[in-house]
């Protein structure tokens, strides 16, 4: 059915701060050390580097990563997931777009378990902004007034959760493994943003199907032993159709 967006009281932009990355630590496999998970890492990215046929630019190892990162985006990394690779790649990822759009990333999203995203949350430590784009119709879809939409705000619900949760998860750990001496501050994630998007062709019955897409989230085995806490969450208000 329809639903007013209003209903949705999450919101705000992506952060202009610039900070850089906190180091990673380690990768996701539990068989390796932080540190050969990290190498295995590295290794993976600049493998894959010259796999795109740009490994000649002269620029330092640390930077190549960064600049790997950058025109990777989450739904561009190969499977499996999370991966030494995505450990590697991960820490650089300050902001996170889950778009229904394109047809490619909307795949990805839904194929996506939430317990995959809370393991990359876990990588993504030092993520700042994150933006959901859910579906929604045309104006005047099939059995609504001319500016009626059909929404679909449950589509991977489940999945931002799950990102969210591992990412509290993983910079808590970050914060533990440097010690009392840590100056990674305690939380890095200022913006949650939810936005609707147009489904180009759709009507109710496809809003009814990807509402239901991905929209619980993860359940873990043993409870958290701290709360979920977002204490950098200074941007927050009114979903908004785009």
């Amino acid at each position: 059915m329809a639903q007013d967006q209003e209903d949705i009281d999450i919101a705000g932009g992506p952060s202009s701060d610039g900070d850089a990355p906190s180091p990673v630590v380690g990768g996701n496999d539990a068989a390796g050390s932080p540190t050969d998970n990290t190498c295995r890492g590295t290794a993976a990215v600049f493998e894959a580097i010259r796999m795109q046929g740009w490994s000649a630019i002269a620029l330092p190892r640390e930077l190549h990563v960064g600049v790997f990162a950058f025109v990777n985006p989450v739904w561009c990394l190969k499977p499996p997931l999370p991966s030494p690779l995505s450990g590697a790649v991960l820490q650089y990822h300050t902001e996170l777009v889950i778009d229904c759009r394109s047809t490619q990333e909307r795949t990805f999203w839904q194929r996506m378990t939430s317990q995959t995203a809370y393991e990359l949350g876990k990588q993504m430590i030092n993520l700042k902004c994150l933006i959901h784009r859910y579906p929604r119709t045309p104006d005047g879809a099939e059995g609504l007034p001319a500016g009626g939409n059909y929404f679909s705000p449950r589509w991977c619900r489940g999945t931002v959760i799950g990102l969210v949760e591992g990412h509290v998860q993983g910079r808590r750990a970050a914060r533990v493994k440097e010690g009392p001496g840590t100056t990674m501050a305690e939380g890095s994630l200022k913006s949650l943003t939810f936005e609707s998007v147009v489904i180009p062709h759709s009507g109710r019955h496809e809003m009814n199907q990807l509402n239901i897409t991905n929209s619980e989230p993860f359940q873990v085995a043993v409870a958290p032993s701290h709360p979920i806490n977002l204490p950098a969450l200074t941007e927050d208000g009114k979903c908004k159709p785009i």
